[in-house]
């Protein structure tokens, strides 16, 4: 999970992330606001739940791309960093 997602959750960490922790817990704001509005809004909790399911899909296609461009390198190593180059991809 990102930042963004938790505190879209309302819920913030407390102290340093130590493993995907908050080395001291978390502080939830969640609940009713003093003007009657309860957070985190349905919305929110979309939002935080659209980009969790982006950002995994975001790395199953970079690992997915990464072991791709590992096994064309190993047969022409000269063609993969001409392909990446050509890409904007530095090596």
């Amino acid at each position: 999970m990102s930042d963004l997602t938790e505190r879209l959750r309302c819920r913030y960490p407390i102290g340093r992330i130590i493993d995907g922790e908050p080395e001291f817990g978390w502080r939830d704001f969640s609940g009713p606001a003093p003007e009657g509005t309860v957070f985190p809004s349905p919305i929110m909790i979309e939002a935080a739940n659209r980009i969790e399911e982006l950002e995994r899909q975001v790395e199953s296609l970079t690992s997915g791309f990464l072991k791709s461009v590992e096994i064309l390198a190993k047969y022409d190593p000269e063609a993969t960093r001409r392909c990446l180059k050509e890409q904007g991809i530095e090596v």
